[in-house]
């Protein structure tokens, strides 16, 4: 509890008029008195035993009476007059003229506090410089009550703590509770001594460290540095308290002294770097007999100069301190690497390799024998012949490969333990016997690459044969090269080259009798080591399209009964030579003005002039190179078929009976009549040109309709213009 005494702020004032009428023997009396009543506090608290002398008041000549006002006979208070409680006193000031009015205050007895001791520590060892502020006290009584500093025991001015100064000799002082009120606790002496702080430390900064490491582990002078986290203010941190990158700050102690300044110190922390190291063995951990192995370490983490120890079998190698490595290993040796790190803060410094290797050496490799042997046969022999083993070969490692030689020459596909001689070593068409020395090798898929020798020879002596033959033949839309029987020597080669005459196409090569894709694809084939008397016999067709270069235009073409024809109607406006062909017209009428849409499905209508170009004196007409206007004979075989057969199941008046099985695809194109200077019977009437002589004003046309029933061979005017189309040349 803290009891607080009172302060009296307000000022005297005086009055500079005063008028009294009479004395009493009380004292005087109050007639006109400008003096005002005195400043009092209320309540006032005192302890037991307090007397009117204890009464505090601002005025003059201050009197206590226990009446708000003047009495017959009232004296004023004693100063030793006892105060009781909860009693009202009245004050009044005065001057040789008159007294003031009174003013009142009430008395309040406190029962003695008891307070607890202040415990302070004493002495006291302080830092220069050093204020009683400095002073360390219980933390409970300052947290409970104020203190107050002393000179003496019984000192009432109390000391300024913040400004009062201890000397370096230090001092004794006494403290107590402040303005309290009934004190059964007298005043704490403690005693003071002032101690010099320690200089400043030289630290080095930076200082750099690794994740992890604590306040502990920074350089310092002596052991009698304290670190902090701040330049000012802040609680030592604890040596173990782990660094991370950035300023601290050190002070130097000697006792509870320290230096100052704080000196500021950078930290720089690195990483941990864990380092690794692997290891590799080139050129691999499974090798052949007496290959020489070089080992390589590839670090991580490694520094800039690691350090190395290969290790066989755990066991150091002598001088094998290096990053590589090289020996010839046995099977079943375990390799490993310790590497030492130097790199900045690795953790560990040393590390085993995170791999082992285990060495597999191959067993040596052998290639196995073969059965010795000689046997004479005749040419053409057909009983089979077989080399057999002897001894397998074996070691090294992987897939072992077996090759024969004949006559020292590698026989492709032989890779058995066996051979079996082929029947086309049994031919010779010289003079003499054929003497044929056979061998085996063999290589396995690692250590041997290369064959190596089998034991063992085995010889075939063959018996001479006669001549062969190849008989070629070809249609005659084309040629063969050479043509007819073309004899040989046994084991020779020839070969056959053969075309279409244009525009046909390769059809078939048959040889002996089976057809062969690649020959009609290359216009060639050849009989390689001829053993036996073949055939070659090469057909034509008629070709798929037929290409107009000078129209820059394609047909398609259609076979009937061995005739090509041009299936589509003739659209060419220009001759072969590159001229312009005089009549070649699309088809118009006012029914059917889309004349781009008439020349794509019906092609154009030409005059007969226009159509054999016998008016330019070419002869041969606006079909393509190699194509030309059909004769009457030729459009007559057509009959062969009903008429409905060869239409269109389109582009006619009624197209529903049409098949067009023959594929001609005859469309209804209509005709120029040049009589009437018009366009007439598209979709109804169709005619086409043929190569006959004209007569007169009149030439032989085939004329199809969409109501008969067959082609009709019929003579047009030679100015109509009708349909062109072409057959291939024979």
């Amino acid at each position: 509890m803290k009891l607080q005494s009172t302060i009296f702020k307000t000022a005297i004032f005086f009055a500079c008029t005063f008028i009294f009428t009479s004395f009493t023997s009380s004292g005087l009396l109050h007639a006109q008195c400008d003096l005002f009543p005195p400043n009092v506090v209320t309540p006032q608290y005192f302890c037991p035993g307090a007397t009117v002398a204890n009464l505090q008041a601002q005025g003059i000549n201050i009197k206590w009476y226990l009446n708000s006002s003047p009495t017959e006979g009232e004296m004023a208070l004693s100063g030793t007059f006892p105060l009781d409680n909860g009693v009202t006193y009245w004050a009044s000031q005065s001057n040789d003229v008159c007294e003031s009015y009174r003013s009142a205050t009430t008395v309040i007895i406190t029962t003695p506090i008891a307070f607890p001791p202040l415990n302070i520590i004493t002495p006291q060892h302080l830092c220069a410089p050093a204020t009683l502020a400095n002073v360390e006290i219980p933390e409970e009584t300052i947290a409970n009550y104020e203190i107050s500093w002393y000179e003496t025991a019984t000192s009432p001015t109390p000391l300024d703590p913040a400004t009062t100064v201890i000397p370096t000799s230090g001092g004794t002082y006494y403290a107590g509770y402040t303005n309290d009120i009934c004190m059964t606790v007298p005043r704490q002496q403690v005693n003071i001594t002032v101690v010099t702080p320690p200089a400043v430390p030289t630290i080095v900064s930076p200082q750099t460290f690794c994740l992890g490491e604590m306040i502990s582990n920074i350089a310092v002078p002596s052991n009698q540095i304290r670190w902090y986290a701040a330049l000012t203010g802040g609680s030592q941190l604890a040596p173990s308290t782990i660094l991370s990158t950035g300023t601290y700050y050190a002070t130097q102690s000697s006792g509870s002294c320290e230096s100052t300044p704080r000196v500021e110190v950078q930290i720089v922390i690195y990483p941990l770097v864990t380092p690794v190291v692997a290891i590799a063995a080139d050129p691999g951990i499974s090798v052949c007999t007496n290959t020489e192995v070089t080992f390589t370490a590839t670090p991580i983490n490694g520094g800039s100069s690691p350090t190395f120890q290969w290790k066989k079998g755990g066991v150091d190698i002598g001088g094998a301190t290096s990053s590589s490595y090289k020996y010839t290993p046995a099977n079943g040796d375990v390799i490993t690497c310790v590497m030492t790190s130097n790199a900045t803060c690795p953790s560990p410094a040393t590390v085993t390799s995170t791999n082992s290797l285990t060495m597999n050496v191959y067993p040596d490799f052998k290639a196995g024998a073969i059965t010795t042997g000689s046997q004479s046969v005749s040419h053409g022999s057909t009983a089979p012949i077989t080399i057999s083993n002897s001894t397998d070969a074996g070691g090294g490692n992987g897939a072992i490969t077996y090759e024969w030689y004949k006559d020292g020459v590698p026989v492709a596909g032989s890779n058995h333990t066996t051979y079996d001689i082929p029947i086309e070593d049994r031919v010779n068409i010289s003079n003499s016997n054929l003497v044929i020395v056979y061998t085996r090798k063999a290589k396995d898929a690692t250590c041997e690459t290369t064959f190596v020798a089998s034991v063992g020879v085995y010889t075939l002596t063959v018996y001479p044969m006669p001549m062969l033959t190849i008989t070629s033949t070809a249609g005659s839309r084309g040629f063969i090269d050479p043509e007819g029987a073309t004899t040989l020597l046994y084991g020779d080669n020839l070969t056959f080259t053969f075309g279409p005459n244009t525009p046909y196409r390769i059809e078939q090569v048959l040889i002996d009798g089976v057809n062969d894709e690649d020959a009609v694809a290359n216009g060639a084939y050849t009989f390689a080591n001829v053993t036996a008397n073949h055939t070659i016999e090469v057909t034509f067709a008629c070709p798929f399209t037929v290409e107009d270069l000078v129209n820059n235009d394609i047909y398609n073409v259609v076979t009937i009964d061995g005739i090509c024809w041009i299936k589509e109607n003739l659209r060419a406006k220009l001759y072969q030579t590159g001229e312009k062909i005089p009549f070649a017209k699309p088809y118009y009428h006012a029914l059917y003005p889309d004349v781009e849409y008439n020349e794509d499905i019906f092609g154009l209508l030409y005059d007969w002039y226009s159509a054999t170009g016998e008016t330019r004196g070419m002869g041969k007409g606006i079909c393509p190179d190699g194509w030309r206007l059909p004769t009457s004979e030729e459009f007559a075989l057509l009959n062969n078929y009903p008429a409905e057969d060869l239409r269109s199941k389109i582009y006619w008046l009624q197209p529903h009976h049409n098949t067009n099985i023959t594929g001609f695809d005859s469309r209804g194109a209509g005709f120029y009549n040049s009589n009437l200077n018009r366009f007439e019977d598209l979709y109804g009437f169709t005619a086409y040109w043929s190569s006959d002589a004209s007569t007169g004003t009149l030439s032989t046309a085939a004329c199809l309709t969409c109501y008969c029933n067959q082609v009709e061979i019929v003579t047009i005017k030679l100015t109509d213009a009708i349909s062109v189309r072409c057959v291939a040349n024979d």
